[in-house]
């Protein structure tokens, strides 16, 4: 059998150094990670939130088109002033 062999200092603050290299890396890739995973929350918050805007937004429309309906029904085709409040048939 071989004799144990006595490393020298310089060489094990050298792994040493290495290793928390390695650990400061690790925990990196982990802090961006977190950070992917947050905007992604994110994200999905607003794609929730667009969703409701596209509702409503419709839904306006919808009550624009409803309004504009009723409205040649008793007036007929024409122009409306909002300012006056005068209807002009067309």
């Amino acid at each position: 059998m071989s004799e144990n062999k006595k490393i020298e200092k310089v060489d094990i603050e050298s792994i040493k150094e290495l290793r928390q290299k390695s650990s400061e890396l690790i925990v990196k890739f982990g802090e961006v990670e977190l950070e992917f995973i947050y905007a992604e929350n994110r994200k999905n918050e607003l794609d929730t939130y667009k969703a409701g805007l596209v509702k409503e937004l419709t839904e306006l429309q919808e009550s624009e088109k409803t309004l504009t309906t009723d409205m040649e029904t008793k007036y007929g085709q024409g122009n409306l002033n909002l300012e006056t409040g005068e209807f002009t048939p067309a």
